[in-house]
């Protein structure tokens, strides 16, 4: 079972992103969750804008994963409470909603614009 990440305003239309990008963070042993883990959760979905970019320039979602991963490094441990958003990743959510209002069938797009 999930616990509920807080999320700013109209930011429920992004809880189940922000699970995924929650679960990211606990499995790389981070004490937040921010822009990089949202975003590996964003190219990890077929069909998407972020996917078709990918492929546009010959990457796949795979690579450009491990590469963050790569990147961010992992924690030395586990942590036991549900890690925060960071402040960017909050500024982040603020701007995707007022993307949002135009198109609310397509969170993921609204997303990607505001990173």
């Amino acid at each position: 079972m999930h616990e509920t990440t807080n999320v700013e305003p109209n930011g429920h239309h992004y809880q189940t992103l922000l699970d995924e990008a929650r679960d990211e963070a606990r499995r790389l042993y981070h004490s937040h969750i921010g822009v990089e883990h949202l975003f590996i959760v964003l190219i990890a979905r077929a069909g998407t804008e972020a996917d078709a970019l990918l492929h546009m320039f010959g990457q796949t979602s795979a690579q450009l994963q491990e590469a963050i991963r790569r990147e961010v490094g992992k924690g030395k441990s586990p942590q036991a409470e549900a890690p925060p958003i960071t402040p960017r990743l909050s500024d982040i959510l603020s701007l995707a909603a007022k993307y949002e209002n135009a198109d609310t069938s397509r969170p993921e797009a609204a997303l990607l614009r505001a990173i």
